[in-house]
């Protein structure tokens, strides 16, 4: 089974032997792909909406995966029991509905050892987030599909130093093991702050003033990480 290359690296952070349930499922891909490779022995499908569902249910059954892949229609975490999985996966929203699904649920969470994250922005607060309930961010990864890049989160229950600005914003992980697609990340992010900043230099509202500091301080980042790839 192909999927796409930005699911392929949720499913590879998955440790090996972990039931998993993926949250807001879509087609049911991943969970598919976790047991056809023998790297989760049994997954839960969860999804708020019945169409993405339904569809997920016609691939299982497609593969022949019914006894080993339950579907289930569930707002975030709201369905799913203590003792059922060993680890979350939610990908393919935003950083604050991620943050708003673990949050509503933090009894059940106490539970979970693992979470598998794809936040299609504002993975600076996931980030945090993660640190603030108890979690230590231990693998992560970037990738580049279909044009758009993404950042995959691997947190487990502990704990760790506290990160830099920086490393919220692309991950100490991924800074520390020259992350190939991170430095185009940062270069791709560096000429976006740098195109946005030539165009308000020349007002000078309270506004654009103020922005234009922001931006300013996003290039310093941006060059900061650039200068791991230079040691």
């Amino acid at each position: 089974m192909k999927i796409s290359i930005r699911l392929k690296a949720v499913a590879d952070m998955v440790t090996v032997g972990n039931r998993i349930a993926d949250i807001g499922t879509d087609h049911g891909y991943v969970p598919i792909y976790l047991i056809k490779n023998n790297i989760s022995p049994t997954a839960l499908a969860m999804d708020i909406n019945k169409g993405p569902l339904d569809k997920a249910i016609r691939n299982i059954k497609a593969f022949g995966l019914e006894d080993r892949i339950t579907t289930r229609q569930s707002n975030g975490l709201d369905e799913l029991n203590e003792g059922e999985t060993d680890t979350v996966i939610i990908s393919g929203m935003g950083g604050q509905l991620i943050i708003e699904i673990l949050n509503k649920n933090r009894t059940l969470l106490e539970t979970i050892d693992e979470l598998v994250l794809l936040p299609h922005r504002e993975v600076y607060e996931v980030r945090q987030y993660l640190h603030s309930i108890g979690y230590a961010i231990v693998c992560e990864n970037v990738v580049k599909d279909e044009g758009k890049y993404y950042q995959i989160i691997k947190a487990k229950k502990g704990s760790e130093p506290a990160y830099s600005q920086l490393e919220y914003m692309y991950g100490r992980n991924n800074l520390n093991k020259l992350n190939e697609t991170l430095k185009e990340l940062l270069i791709f992010e560096k000429k976006k702050y740098e195109s946005l900043l030539s165009e308000l230099i020349q007002k000078d509202t309270q506004s654009s003033l103020q922005r234009q500091e922001e931006l300013k301080h996003l290039i310093e980042l941006t060059n900061r990480g650039l200068s791991y790839y230079e040691m």
